[in-house]
Order: structure tokens, then C-alpha cells, then sequence
């Protein structure tokens, strides 16, 4: 074991959110996450509550490094050019971060009502791209649930590896994006 340092939560998460990243959400445990620190893990008690605790923090840490790459992404940008940043910035973090994107996905908001709190700006920002095209309130709901559902499938598949035919993946995720676009006019 590596010599200790200091720690506090937010450095046990962030570890913990690179190391799910490199080895997948089914084999994170404490352990790595301590050895990783340089400390022992009981230390780790002293951040996080167990391991659903530091599940828990990994999807807060995950919602807000997502929302900051769509921001980035978007920063300027409106209409279709914003669509079409907000699509490739968002499956850019799935394939940079597959472990968190996976993690984000399986603790569901329902079980965990503090997590859609920390989701809300994100879903406020999804919409505040979208609103460009004028929709009614209804219709931007309807909108932004169907924006998540293609890329959040697209990325979970090709994350999988579910997609076999040999055609190139950019184009077809270009045209997904062209198909969104078309449909919110």
C-alpha cells in the first residue's frame, strides 16, 4: 500500500468514478477504490456511507460532468447547431465514461429522489435547447423524453458492441441527429 494522503469525499468519488470507468460498474467495490487512495478501506468510512453511498455519489459526480460537457458543447450555439452539439457532446461522455454512463442510467430516480434533484438542470438545459423550435409545454416534454431515448439507446448499444454490420457508426449517429432535427420541425 502506497504511502496515505488526505482525502475527503469529493477525492474518493472522483477515484471512484475513474476507476468504474476503467473496470466496470459490476466489479467496483471498496477495495480498489482504497488501494487506489493509498488508504485502507475502512478509511473510506469516514467520505462514504458503503458502496451504495459511493454509487450514490458517482451518479451526482457523473449528472454534473455530463450537464458540463453539454454546456460546453452548446455555449453559443442555438436551433439545430445546438441539437446537434447537445447529441455529440452527450455520446462523447457515454463513450469517455462508459462505466459512470452505465452507472448513471441503472440507480433509477424513483429509488433515489435526491439524484432527479441534482438531474434537473440538466433536463432544464435539454429543454432550453430545444425550446428554440417553439414547441408547447407538452411537446417539449415529449421532446426532450424522445431526445434521451435515441441517444441513450444509440450509446447503449454501441457501447455493447450491438451493433454488427460493418457501416460506420458517425454516420449512422449523424443521421439519428438529422432524423431528431427533422422531426422538431
Amino acid at each position: 500500500m502506497g504511502r496515505k494522503r488526505r482525502i475527503d469525499r469529493a477525492a474518493v468519488i472522483e477515484v471512484a468514478a475513474q476507476l468504474v470507468d476503467e473496470i466496470g460498474v459490476t466489479h467496483l467495490s471498496l477495495a480498489p477504490v482504497a488501494e487506489r487512495l493509498g488508504v485502507r478501506v475502512p478509511s473510506l468510512y469516514n467520505h462514504i456511507a458503503g458502496l451504495e453511498d459511493l454509487q450514490l455519489g458517482i451518479v451526482a459526480y457523473s449528472i454534473e460532468h455530463l450537464r458540463n460537457g453539454i454546456l460546453d458543447a452548446i455555449i453559443g450555439k442555438s436551433s439545430d447547431d445546438a441539437v446537434l452539439a447537445l447529441f455529440a457532446a452527450y455520446r462523447t461522455y457515454a463513450r469517455t465514461h462508459p462505466g459512470c454512463y452505465n452507472l448513471l442510467n441503472a440507480l433509477t430516480t424513483i429509488e433515489h429522489p435526491d439524484l432527479l434533484e441534482k438531474a434537473h438542470p440538466l433536463t432544464y438545459m435539454i429543454a432550453a435547447v430545444l425550446s428554440a423550435y417553439n414547441l408547447h409545454e407538452e411537446d417539449a416534454v415529449h421532446a426532450v423524453r424522445a431526445l434521451r431515448c435515441m441517444v441513450h439507446g444509440f450509446v447503449t448499444l454501441e457501447l455493447a458492441g450491438g451493433f454488427g454490420l460493418p457501416l460506420d457508426l458517425d454516420e449512422t449517429y449523424r443521421r439519428l441527429t438529422e432524423l431528431f432535427i427533422a422531426g422538431l420541425h
